[in-house]
Parts: C-alpha cells; structure tokens; sequence
C-alpha cells in the first residue's frame, strides 16, 4: 500500500460527503418518520427540480384513506426532522408527501403486499393461459409468495407470476364513497 492509499483510507470524509450517502440518509429518516406514525411508505424519491431537489414520498395506511391532512402532518414533521439532521435541507429540497392516489399503477410486488386490502385491476399479458377471454380482471390479491400471485376475482381465483402480468392498478370505485 503507497502513502495515498493509506491517506484515503484514514479519511472518512469523501464517503460522508458523497451524494449517495446524503440520499439514503434522507431516504431512511424518511421511512423512519413515517413508519413511527403507523403509515406505509410505498415510494420516495429524490428528483431535480428547478429549486434544486425534491423529495417525494407516497405513503399509506392498510384500512384506512390517507386523508390531505395526514400529509400536511407527516409533511411538516418530516420537514422539522430532517432540518434538524440534514444541513440546510429546507434550502436545497422541496418536499411533497401524498397519497398513492386512486388508481395507482402498481410496479412491483411489493406494492402488491402493501396494497394486498385493495380491490385491483389486473392486465394480463397472456389471458387465454389461464382460461380468459379478456386480458383485463378486477379482483384482491389473496396471497404473495416470491413472484407468486393468488388473485381472486368474480371470475374464480387464478395463480400467476408477477411476469404474466402486464399492468396492475388500483380500483378505484366510487360507489364506496357515496
């Protein structure tokens, strides 16, 4: 080992300085914070925006409608958190928590966990597979396991992977508001 790499290797400062550890940093108090109030974080990210950066987190709770206000809360006291352990946070990012909306498209299987108490629509890519004349159903998914779906719908149950599905969304029915 020469002289330099030993001076990288004594100073940690270039590692706590970097990009990616102030992301993931921000990424966890993010978590953190929500989790603590009993929501779901589904998604956070870190995006440019004209003022700088913009950090977006979606979040949830199983049961129950996130309503505007539980987002000014979480908002605000995330906010007031990470001013305290970021520096100059507030100058350099925007913040904005949200609900994942109506009809979020579902990406992965993990929202699929997360969403698993909400009706769904599916978009299969090869229907006739599993007996189907449309490639569109609407149903709840009734058990994950790895990339294993159990899906139930008026139609009957079906097994699938995540890969025979072409889309998937929340279902979004008004009737339940009325």
């Amino acid at each position: 080992m020469d002289e330099d790499d030993n001076e990288e290797s004594d100073n940690p400062a270039p590692f706590f300085n970097s990009d990616k550890y102030m992301k993931d940093k921000i990424l966890d108090l993010t978590e953190d914070t929500i989790t603590t109030f009993g929501f779901i974080l589904v998604d956070a990210k870190i995006l440019p925006s004209k003022n700088g950066m913009t950090l977006k987190a979606v979040i949830y709770r199983k049961g129950e409608d996130v309503s505007m206000d539980d987002c000014a809360r979480l908002s605000n006291v995330l906010l007031r958190r990470l001013d305290v352990e970021v520096a100059h946070f507030s100058e350099n990012y925007d913040l904005i928590v949200e609900s994942p909306g109506a009809d979020r498209r579902i990406t992965s299987v993990r929202e699929l966990g997360i969403f698993q108490d909400r009706e769904m629509i599916f978009t299969l890519k090869n229907p006739s597979f599993f007996g189907l004349k449309e490639n569109v159903i609407q149903g709840r998914v009734t058990r994950l396991s790895g990339e294993t779906i159990e899906f139930s719908s008026e139609r009957g149950t079906y097994n699938m992977e995540w890969s025979d599905v072409a889309g998937a969304k929340l279902y979004f029915n008004i009737k339940n508001y009325l």
